[in-house]
């Protein structure tokens, strides 16, 4: 089922814009999906896990473009896949608690829309095509919290210093497998000024990296004040069900094992992981199209002021026919 009111496009790809913030002499390389037909468009700025790249969620990008959205996936180094691959699983996931990944994560996507009129430049092809007024963020895990960052939420940095990050550019939020309180400065109170429009996407399976159980993940929702606020629970969804990645063949990373995650993981960390992906009870296929259906109607209602989006939203009956396997909750 899709969004009312949706039409679709043709779909151009940027596979690789390379682009560098000067300021920070940071190279922060970009894939661009976009509707290839004439008008103006609303801008979606996707931020990737820990492990990720700017290739990691092509299904939400291409779907968003379909549906009318031109949608940026940066890479942000030093928490993406060349870690992945270079430096192991550890040292992937202790990206998470790096506070300068925190900061070059947000300023990553900030510099994204100071250099939209040099991006046009660059790529004919969507030069004019953004509506500037109309922009948001999303991201899945280490994603979720560089949005839920640029939507307002507080967190304590290891100073003791209590800082946010909010970008008023942005209109309304996506967090996929959102963080709860306790890893990473957030603290329960860290999301109660967040006044804009967000919605959270998690399952039943998507526990925390260090133990928590996926009722953490609900934390943000609740914590947030009541307005134009979602959450959708899949039930049997895992954590990596979010992204392209493959879940079969995971193992030790010898020999060029591991599906697509071959030669990735140290001794002893692949198989780990693929333990934990197994506990899924629900296919990929179906997390995706779930997460799609519900993005859209999140982005229909609140970057193009669709009212008959915003009341299918509300009635809670977005999916068609899902066997009782999502929940949707607003306040």
């Amino acid at each position: 089922m899709q969004s009312p009111g949706s039409k679709y496009f043709e779909v151009g790809t940027v596979e690789m814009l390379p682009l560098v913030d000067a300021s920070r002499h940071r190279e922060i390389p970009l894939k661009i999906f976009y509707p290839a037909a004439a008008g103006s468009f609303p801008l979606i700025l996707f931020s990737h896990g820990s492990g990720g790249s700017k290739d990691s969620y092509d299904y939400l990008g291409q779907y968003w473009a379909r549906h009318g959205y031109v949608s940026f996936h940066p890479t942000h180094h030093g928490s993406d896949t060349a870690v992945l691959k270079n430096e192991g699983l550890r040292a992937m996931m202790g990206s998470n608690d790096d506070p300068r990944q925190w900061v070059d994560r947000v300023r990553d996507m900030g510099f994204l829309l100071d250099s939209l009129d040099r991006i046009g430049l660059q790529v004919p092809a969507i030069a004019g095509k953004i509506d500037q007024g109309r922009i948001a963020a999303g991201g899945h895990s280490f994603g979720a919290y560089t949005a839920i960052l640029l939507a307002g939420a507080s967190v304590v940095m290891p100073t003791g210093e209590t800082v946010g990050f909010r970008d008023p550019r942005f209109r309304a939020f996506l967090t996929i497998s959102p963080q709860g309180s306790g890893l990473n400065g957030l603290l329960p109170n860290s999301w109660v000024h967040i006044e804009s429009p967000v919605m959270s996407i998690t399952g039943s399976e998507d526990k925390g990296r260090t133990g928590q159980s996926a009722e953490w993940r609900l934390e943000a929702y609740y914590n947030m004040p009541p307005g134009d606020k979602y959450l959708i629970v899949i039930q049997g969804a895992g954590h990596f069900g979010f992204s392209d990645r493959s879940i079969e063949g995971l193992g030790d990373g010898e020999g060029g094992r591991g599906g697509r995650f071959g030669g990735m993981f140290r001794r002893g960390e692949g198989g780990a992981m693929a333990r934990r992906m197994a506990r899924m009870q629900i296919d990929p296929q179906s997390v995706h199209q779930y997460t799609q259906i519900a993005s859209l109607a999140f982005w229909d209602a609140y970057l193009k002021d669709d009212g008959a989006a915003r009341e299918h939203l509300a009635s809670g009956e977005i999916f068609a026919d899902n066997e009782h396997l999502v929940t949707l909750w607003a306040k």
